[in-house]
């Protein structure tokens, strides 16, 4: 039987995992109890206007969690989010090469490039 309330019961525990690491700091974050989501999670109930504001102002995308699918918004966002994790990576690579030109050390740090 199909049951709405715990799918959407379903997203809200992936939500919660993947924003804040686990339930509790979830709840926390929520300003409730961990037992206070209970029934949602377990397609007990619906959730209300409060929480589901809530929700919005810690990032999670509201149509996703009550349909499943994903706003073209959120889909940009979390591509965004890869592309600076990438760039982090590179700027930290970058920042401790060392690249050797002829006879002479080019190091890179960052700051300028410093000829040695």
């Amino acid at each position: 039987m199909y049951n709405k309330k715990r799918e959407i019961g379903e997203r809200l525990k992936f939500f919660a995992k993947k924003k804040f690491g686990n339930q509790a700091k979830f709840a926390r974050a929520m300003g409730k109890d961990l037992t206070y989501f209970t029934p949602y999670y377990n397609g007990k109930s619906y959730l209300g206007g409060e929480i589901l504001s809530k929700l919005v102002k810690l990032g999670c995308d509201i149509n996703w969690l009550l349909t499943g699918e994903e706003t073209e918004l959120q889909k940009l966002k979390e591509e965004n989010e890869k592309l600076k994790n990438q760039l982090e990576a590179i700027k930290s690579m970058v920042n401790t090469n060392i690249v050797t030109s002829g006879n002479e050390n080019i190091v890179i740090n960052g700051s300028g490039n410093s000829v040695k």
